[in-house]
């Protein structure tokens, strides 16, 4: 799921060279050619996230951290409701105040990184003992938050250097689950090694 996230920019166009598109919601527009793929990819990515809140959830139970797991689940989530499913379903149309479906999109994305943020730091506090994951967790997302206030901030103007900044900026979002994700696999695959 992760990957097809962030591999989406590159599959749909939206570095190419005679791109105009600034933001990735623009992919979802009437006027780019494949907005109905990339609003079903989005749909899809929503729901996924949204079931993968349940083995979040499951995750921090393991890590004896059962306080964190619901509030941890409803972050992840949200991230998949907001940034996701909604945001597949209302368009976007160049400008948060364009008309009223633009505006929800945009409430609805910046819920949705809220709950992953949230969620982030969380998994932060889950796996304090680890003290060079948290570093990359909060470095991560500070970074990650930075770059999304320097794209829209007036010093950056150019459309391809704001979508690239905000390419960065999720990938830098997903980071922490991708860890996640890559230590709960290595962990798995150690035990089935002892196993045979």
């Amino acid at each position: 799921m992760l990957i097809r996230e962030i591999s989406l920019p590159y599959f749909m166009g939206f570095f190419s060279a005679n791109s105009k598109i600034q933001l990735l919601s623009e992919l979802g527009s009437n006027k780019f050619p494949f907005h109905q793929a990339f609003d079903r990819w989005e749909f899809i990515d929503g729901i996924l996230f949204m079931l993968g809140a349940y083995y979040i959830y499951l995750w921090a139970q393991r890590q004896a951290a059962s306080r964190y797991a619901k509030p941890l689940a409803l972050l992840v989530a949200l991230y998949g409701l907001g940034d996701c499913l909604l945001t597949s379903m209302l368009v976007y149309s160049g400008s948060t105040f364009a008309n009223w479906h633009s505006f929800l999109h945009s409430i609805a994305s910046v819920l949705g990184y809220l709950g992953l943020y949230l969620a982030n730091l969380l998994i932060a506090k889950i796996k304090h003992d680890n003290r060079f994951l948290v570093a990359v967790i909060w470095g991560s997302q500070l970074l990650s938050l930075g770059l999304n206030l320097l794209m829209e901030s007036p010093l950056v103007t150019k459309a391809s250097t704001v979508g690239l900044l905000q390419c960065v900026a999720l990938d830098l979002m997903y980071l922490p689950l991708l860890i996640l994700a890559c230590l709960e696999l290595h962990h798995k695959l150690a035990l089935i090694r002892v196993r045979n």
